[in-house]
């Protein structure tokens, strides 16, 4: 477990599946992650077998601090220990986001995946009409590293993906780590 003052990062359970479909299948949520078909009960348990047993992934649920109450969830996926790198991924449920939860789950993240996991490099990439999400990442110190142009349909349009990444000194050295969440 992952411990910070807001919130914590346990690992994802069975019986989170069921907060996890009502968020993904949320039209605002799957228009910020880059998800427009419905998820269903079944699909995510599938999903969470799957990720049970995935080598290259580690998978949260996030929960809050004062009262174990599940609010999201996040992870790492394609974990490339050679070149010592992996994928980030966040959601959170309808009205937690602003709060500093995401804030310190990604800190608890980042510091796991670049002191336990001895990774190199995290990297993601925001929808470009997230502007929120995009400010959030940049603050903490990731940098823009290309744009995938029309990489996503959204809402009957195509969208940029804005590639980001941070490499562990740069997270280090950065007054975003250096400041308490």
């Amino acid at each position: 477990m992952l411990r910070g003052n807001k919130v914590y990062l346990r690992p994802f359970e069975e019986d989170d599946i069921k907060n996890t479909v009502k968020w993904l299948n949320s039209i605002e949520l799957g228009a910020l992650i880059d998800r427009v078909i419905p998820s269903t009960m079944h699909e995510r348990e599938e999903w969470f077998h799957a990720i049970s047993r995935d080598k290259t992934a580690v998978t949260f649920a996030i929960a809050l601090a004062k009262n174990d109450h599940h609010i999201g969830n996040c992870g790492l996926m394609n974990i490339d220990n050679r070149s010592r790198r992996a994928q980030f991924w966040i959601y959170l449920a309808d009205g937690y986001t602003g709060h500093g939860f995401g804030n310190e789950a990604m800190k608890l993240i980042l510091d796991y995946a670049f002191q336990s996991l001895n990774l190199n490099r995290i990297y993601l990439y925001v929808v470009s009409t997230n502007i929120h999400a995009l400010q959030f990442y940049q603050k903490i110190g990731f940098k823009i590293e290309g744009t995938f142009r029309e990489h996503v349909y959204l809402k009957g349009r195509y969208e940029d993906a804005i590639w980001l990444g941070i490499l562990k000194n740069d997270y280090y050295s950065s007054p975003a780590k250096r400041q308490k969440p």
